[in-house]
């Protein structure tokens, strides 16, 4: 996998557009569309600014493909109310993160798409 792979699952992890995308990282509008469709390399100065403008982006998943997609201690859908310091204020933290990563719309709908393929693989009625 490629880095514009990788760029282009960030960005569906963040549900936004390539235009949203696009302009986050200050570029013009169609840029990262065309490096996804081409399979192009992407060129430092727009690591650099990728990194800069997505904090929770983990550099190493990025560049390498090596660990978590977002940065170890990075709220998993961006700012929250939830932070290190009232973390054992809080009732139950994992339920609280496995919450705010299963809404999450792009996530949400992989899993109902696993659920859907099961289904239909187990259905008598296709035999």
């Amino acid at each position: 996998m490629k880095i514009v792979d990788r760029i282009k699952l960030f960005i569906e992890f963040k549900n936004i557009s390539l235009r949203t995308f696009d302009e986050s990282i200050g570029m013009s509008k169609g840029y990262m569309s065309r490096q996804i469709k081409t399979n192009a390399s992407i060129g430092g100065d727009v690591l650099e600014k990728i990194i800069d403008a997505y904090p929770e982006l983990n550099p190493v998943w990025l560049l390498k493909g090596k660990g978590a997609m977002l940065s170890p201690g990075s709220d998993i859908m961006g700012p929250t109310d939830f932070d290190e310091h009232n973390i054992y204020q809080t009732e139950d933290v994992m339920a609280k993160a496995i919450s705010l990563y299963l809404d999450h719309p792009v996530v949400s709908d992989k899993l109902r798409n696993i659920i859907d393929e099961q289904v239909n693989k187990n259905d008598p009625s296709d035999v």
